[in-house]
């Protein structure tokens, strides 16, 4: 039972030898990993609940470019379905990103990729053309996922950004026009 993964069983102790020895610290044992697994189950819990309460999209991907984890945010903004479809799916695959002269950026310079391949973190804004065929722009802020000094992975922020910068067009637009009509 405590093999399959139920550890409420306890082993009856009835002696002192080595074996009710055995019996008293297998039960140990189980009650130990009882808690640790009760400890992981709330920390996951807790977790996601941050994840879906959160404003900005994250993604975390292996060290291949795979996703392990997307937030609804993310997701939505990206156009990628339920998050839960996306897992395991290669995310420098998934997504098209274009530059400042609206030319696709090739999957090996994506925020992402070079995260992974560099091990430093990289941020920048990128557009993205959605399914409805509005072109929005995301800040992207990437940054690796370091374990015995080997990059295992990367988190991938993103961010809406659209309407700020239409607002500071629109601002600059304004002084401009303001300070050429008080001249």
């Amino acid at each position: 039972r405590v093999a399959n993964g139920d550890f409420s069983e306890t082993i009856l102790v009835a002696s002192n030898d080595e074996i009710g020895q055995l019996a008293t610290t297998f039960n140990q044992m189980s009650t130990r990993l009882r808690e640790s697994y009760r400890r992981l189950a709330v920390e996951k819990q807790r977790d996601e609940a941050i994840l879906d309460s959160m404003g900005e999209g994250l993604i975390a991907v292996d060290d291949k470019g795979g996703i392990v984890l997307c937030n609804p945010v993310a997701a939505a903004l990206l156009d990628l379905g339920e998050p839960s479809e996306v897992s395991g799916k290669d995310f420098l695959q998934l997504v098209t990103l274009f530059d400042n002269n609206e030319h696709p950026l090739p999957a090996e310079q994506t925020p992402a990729s070079v995260t992974l391949h560099t091990s430093e973190a990289v941020s920048g804004i990128f557009g993205l053309h959605k399914k409805d065929g509005r072109q929005i722009l995301i800040n992207i802020t990437s940054t690796p996922i370091v374990l015995n000094n080997k990059v295992i992975g990367a988190i991938v922020v993103l961010r809406d950004v659209t309407k700020e910068r239409e607002v500071d067009r629109m601002k600059t637009e304004f002084i401009s026009l303001a300070s050429h009509q008080l001249r």
